[in-house]
């Protein structure tokens, strides 16, 4: 028995299954979407948040923002809107596309990933990544984590939760972080403006990453991270991996310090 009142619950259009995951901005379920009888992940945003306006409206952009990003490296959206839970009040919901399979960050966690896969998954993701930039959206969040892996290697761009296009207004949060420090490209660490150049500098991150098995900026305190992410020099690939040191170039453009130069090839 579970003491989670959504799991195992229905209404016409959909069934909750099981917790996906839990965080400090909602919940992921797996269910099917009834209507279609096809398997979905159904994001719902935290009960103590749903009166936020700020929290909804974030929800909202995300939502809008994968609806009209269709591309097959980028999870679809099937449908978001309120609906009435199992105790009456109304909650916040985002049926989102099902991946069969693992985010990017368990999978260099938990798994050997030969160079050319976690290449061809980088791949995969920039190609996500450019059909958002090409709709002028900034996903403002590029990880490993945020990087879903089919069982059948296909990759696909997560959580646009962060995300944000050229004629939107941000939604952000008075003394927070917005983004997680070991991908945040020096123009944000500095509290300025970001645009495409700063996930092109996180996917950098991120390749540095599923080449060597470390951060390229490793550390536990967020100040110091931030710090060496807009003074410290590009660390080296040859460091770690000496025989993958022909990636150092590209490593290099990804994670230029000046958001102008990664946009240069």
């Amino acid at each position: 028995m579970t003491d989670d009142p959504l799991i195992g619950f229905q209404t016409d259009a959909l069934r909750f299954d099981e917790l996906l995951g839990r965080g400090g901005m909602g919940a992921v379920y797996k269910g099917v979407q009834l209507t279609l009888d096809r398997p979905v992940a159904i994001k719902v945003i935290a009960p103590h948040l749903a009166a936020d306006q700020d929290y909804i409206d974030r929800f909202t952009r995300e939502a809008h923002t994968l609806g009209r990003l269709i591309h097959p490296h980028v999870i679809s959206c099937h449908d978001f809107g309120p609906m009435t839970g199992p105790d009456g009040k109304q909650l916040y919901i985002m049926v989102l596309e099902f991946v069969d399979g693992w985010t990017l960050g368990n999978l260099l966690k938990n798994r050997h990933l030969s160079v050319r896969q976690a290449l061809d998954l980088i791949a995969q993701a920039a190609e996500g990544l450019a059909a958002a930039h090409a709709l002028g959206i900034v996903h403002r969040d590029i990880k490993p984590d945020n990087i879903m892996v089919t069982r059948t290697g296909v990759a696909k761009l997560a959580d646009f939760g962060l995300a944000r296009a050229k004629d939107s207004t941000a939604v952000t949060m008075a003394g927070s972080i917005m983004g997680s420090p070991h991908y945040m490209c020096p123009e944000v660490c500095r509290g300025d403006e970001m645009d495409a150049g700063g996930d092109i500098y996180s996917l950098g991150c991120s390749l540095y990453q599923v080449l060597t098995g470390s951060h390229p900026y490793p550390g536990s305190v967020a100040l110091q991270i931030l710090h060496q992410q807009m003074t410290a020099p590009i660390p080296r690939i040859a460091a770690l991996r000496p025989d993958l040191a022909a990636y150092q170039e590209f490593v290099d453009w990804t994670m230029a310090k000046e958001p102008a130069d990664r946009c240069r090839k």
